[in-house]
């Protein structure tokens, strides 16, 4: 996206979203020229790929907004990969990944040290795989707790409620 598009699109004056912009450019130069970087190389050679190997072909019709996604995109996948291997090593009990995200289960008195480990396995998953250390949180869900936030507790609840009314039923 270019200065004029951000402009249309965050509806305000052209003096502001070209300060705002001009920020943006200062404090993410280094991202701005690796994306740059990238999307060259990619059409140069005809197609993009990750320090893993992870490829796709790259045509004249590839926009660049779709190389610049492709690159953080596969990136990330590579990363969760990493975390993934590097955790089972480590002993955990990996119940799924979801998105960018590890769900594992440790016994409760560990939680503590064991997220820390946790994280610094991710850190170091993202060191290896795009050369930089990234920012993680940390989530512990104990027993008896849900995954919820302000987001999905509305519904959970409503279906609780369902059910206790009894009207949600199973028709099997």
């Amino acid at each position: 996206m270019g200065l004029v598009t951000f402009r249309r699109r965050s509806g305000v004056p052209h003096r502001q979203a070209a300060s705002v912009w001009q920020l943006f450019d200062r404090h993410f130069c280094k991202f701005n020229d690796w994306q740059t970087r990238l999307v060259a190389q990619a059409r140069r050679r005809g197609w993009i790929t990750t320090r893993y190997g992870w490829k796709a072909r790259v045509v004249t019709a590839t926009g660049t907004t779709t190389l610049y996604n492709w690159g953080i995109q596969s990136g990330a996948s590579d990363v969760l990969r990493i975390a993934v291997i590097l955790a089972a090593q480590a002993g955990f009990e990996l119940l799924t990944t979801c998105h960018d995200s590890l769900l594992v289960s440790v016994p409760e008195a560990e939680a503590e040290t064991r997220c820390t480990a946790l994280t610094h396995m991710m850190e170091e998953a993202a060191e290896i795989a795009v050369g930089v250390r990234i920012k993680v949180d940390v989530q512990v869900i104990r027993p008896g707790m849900r995954m919820l936030n302000a987001d999905t507790a509305p519904l959970w609840n409503r279906i609780i409620a369902l059910l206790d009314e009894g009207k949600l039923r199973d028709e099997q």
